[in-house]
């Protein structure tokens, strides 16, 4: 079963040698409406932790200097990224029975409250966290494998239903974030490298084309990586999750009783970005297809741990559109369960060469 809240995943990691050589990063993305008009917007917010040891008042970054500081990058999908650099001394990390607290300057982020605001003020936010569904990946992130640091980059979903309720103010406007019509996502990856190529999907916000109706218990994550195990690349693969209306399918190749099997093709045009994605395992298969025009994408820069560029480009969403059908196998058959259309879903690709 996935469905498995773990605290001490989502703490941050960084101690032992990622003290100086880690990154830690929460990635969260909601839906927003303008306080009068009703405007939909969707927003993300990121909180980026890389090599806390190796700096202490002054933020450290660029190109051959080994990087040390805190970033609170937040942003509409579409418009704009706004990216505010906190030295380590005004950042403090720690757990509260057992569950993770940062406070970076006067941003701060929790399991169940996030808030804080740009430099400038052009956005602020102010909001309560509920996660109701997890993808716990099992062994792949487990203690052993942390503790032996196993991969270079680890993922861990615990929101991968998220629903979040506070105001954003963005340029100027207000926005209204609601519980019920947030669409929301949580999840974290860390490491001592970033993936040489990384993909991914999510999304909660599903209609039924077969009943019409939408699936408000419902909602996927998966992640593509290229992963290094003890220091040798393996090949490309995709783990992850749906979970409907609270039957979970999981497809994980680090599960071996499930049999997972993965294909993928990334269409990569200078005007839009799509995946497609067929998951399969003992039980049933899943062809997942999101698309977005590259306009309505960001393109955020990372930094590696020892100061280099860590994609030549990254593209990611959470406004991608598109369509997902499940299947189950019954005596060497396909039975259709659902087709769904997809709304605001977070579609991301990178690499060092793409």
């Amino acid at each position: 079963m996935f469905n498995r809240f773990d605290f001490d995943k989502n703490k941050c990691q960084l101690t032992g040698s990622y003290a100086e050589d880690g990154y830690d990063r929460y990635w969260h993305t909601f839906t927003g409406y303008e306080d009068g008009t009703g405007k939909e917007k969707v927003f993300f917010v990121e909180y980026l932790i890389i090599n806390p040891t190796m700096g202490w008042d002054e933020v450290k970054r660029g190109r051959g200097v080994v990087p040390s500081y805190t970033l609170v990058r937040c942003g509409a999908f579409a418009e704009s990224i706004m990216e505010r650099y906190i030295p380590m001394s005004e950042v403090e990390s720690y757990t509260v029975d057992r569950q993770m607290r940062i406070v970076a300057g006067d941003c701060f982020l929790s399991e169940h409250s996030m808030s804080g605001r740009t430099e400038d003020g052009a956005m602020s936010w102010n909001l309560r966290i509920r996660k109701k569904v997890a993808y716990n990946a099992g062994v792949i992130n487990g203690s052993l494998a942390r503790k032996v640091k196993a991969l270079d980059t680890f993922w861990h979903a615990q929101g991968m239903i998220t629903k979040y309720c506070g105001v954003v103010n963005y340029k100027g406007s207000r926005y209204d974030v609601a519980f019920d019509t947030s669409y929301g996502y949580a999840d974290k990856t860390w490491g001592d490298e970033y993936p040489g190529f990384c993909l991914w999907l999510n999304g909660s916000r599903l209609r039924s084309r077969l009943s019409g109706k939408e699936l408000s218990k419902s909602g996927f994550a998966f992640a593509g990586l290229k992963p290094v195990l003890f220091g040798k690349g393996i090949r490309d693969t995709i783990v992850g999750a749906l979970y409907y209306e609270g039957v979970e399918f999981d497809y994980n190749f680090a599960r071996p009783s499930l049999i997972s099997k993965t294909e993928y093709v990334i269409d990569d045009s200078d005007s839009a970005l799509k995946a497609t994605i067929v998951m399969q395992n003992c039980t049933s298969v899943l062809a997942l297809c999101l698309k977005c025009d590259k306009n309505d994408m960001i393109t955020p820069a990372y930094e590696t741990t020892f100061g280099e560029n860590a994609y030549d480009k990254l593209y990611a969403t959470a406004v991608a559109k598109g369509r997902l059908k499940l299947y189950t196998k019954f005596k060497g058959a396909l039975v259709l369960v659902e087709d769904m259309d997809v709304y605001n879903a977070g579609l991301g690709y990178g690499g060092t060469i793409i």
